[in-house]
């Protein structure tokens, strides 16, 4: 069995009202009259993202839930929500579990109905799955583009080193938005947030072409780490298909030492029963991962 024959395309239901809901943001003063909660402050709430770390979680997500239930929690409120624990997620990988950790207990701690949506019925993690899949769909679509930015930028860089500096940046931060995104999906995973199946479908086009890109590979290696386990125990035979191809691709001459080392850091920790090296149980926590890492490197100096 292919890893990609079992992969529907996917077209997200709320692409249009999280493209209204980016215009609205740069317009700054367009809200929605009918419903209040289309005034929530985009500061604020950013300031909050920012301070929030495991010391602090549970009284800034309880503040985060607070200003939630007091704007309201129609698709527009919420959207803006999703869309700011995104970027904040994404955005550093090291803090990709923390932000999933906060979108779990928001759902838990917000008071939503679904007349509060609009009719649609869409609740904070609906329009959360919604917006991790429109994201991976654009980041997909745009990734032969950045790929061909990468090359020809690489090549006139030699001559012209800051005539192409956007174009580095621009490259650079499109391949930090990627593996954020496979990290925070995994994350999300774990924590039930997301489906398995967009776990699979992630996998499935890291998978896909003759023989991937670095990107994919690097992505892949990231989300399996994570979610690898979960998505095996549910469908066995499907991440055997995908392990056959990862195996298949490691040992490729063309592929890097660097690309190929992660692909058997990844199979090692398969057959390992996901079980990080030296260690009995397998951390389920990002926190507790980023102790045992430490712990590692001091026992190794």
């Amino acid at each position: 069995m292919s890893p990609t024959t079992s992969i529907r395309a996917f077209t997200p239901s709320s692409r249009r009202s999280f493209a209204k809901d980016s215009e609205s943001n740069k317009g700054g003063s367009q809200t929605d009259t009918s419903h209040p909660s289309s005034s929530i402050n985009d500061r604020t709430l950013r300031g909050l993202l920012n301070k929030i770390a495991n010391e602090s979680f549970t009284l800034i997500s309880t503040q985060i839930a607070t200003i939630i239930n007091e704007c309201g929690c129609d698709d527009q409120t919420l959207s803006v929500v999703v869309r700011l624990i995104y970027e904040h997620g994404v955005n550093d990988i090291v803090f990709a579990g923390l932000y999933a950790r906060l979108c779990q207990t928001l759902m838990e701690q917000i008071h939503w109905h679904p007349e509060f949506a609009d009719g649609s019925g869409r609740s904070f993690r609906e329009l959360l799955l919604d917006h991790c899949q429109t994201q991976f769909a654009i980041l997909w679509s745009t990734c032969e583009d950045t790929a061909s930015i990468s090359v020809d930028a690489r090549q006139a860089s030699k001559a012209h080193p800051r005539l192409f500096s956007d174009e580095y940046y621009a490259v650079q931060k499109f391949k930090r938005h990627r593996r954020g995104l496979a990290q925070f999906v995994g994350e999300l995973h774990i924590r039930q947030m997301v489906t398995g199946e967009l776990v699979h479908n992630c996998v499935g086009r890291f998978l896909e072409g003759t023989l991937p890109g670095e990107q994919e590979i690097e992505s892949l290696c990231i989300l399996l780490s994570v979610a690898g386990q979960s998505i095996e125990a549910k469908d066995r035979l499907r991440v055997d298909a995908y392990f056959e191809r990862i195996e298949n691709i490691a040992v490729e001459e063309s592929v890097s030492f660097r690309m190929s080392s992660l692909l058997k850091n990844v199979i090692e920790l398969r057959q390992r029963n996901w079980i990080a090296r030296g260690l009995g149980i397998a951390p389920a926590l990002p926190q507790e991962r980023h102790a045992v890492g430490r712990q590692t490197v001091l026992r190794e100096r």
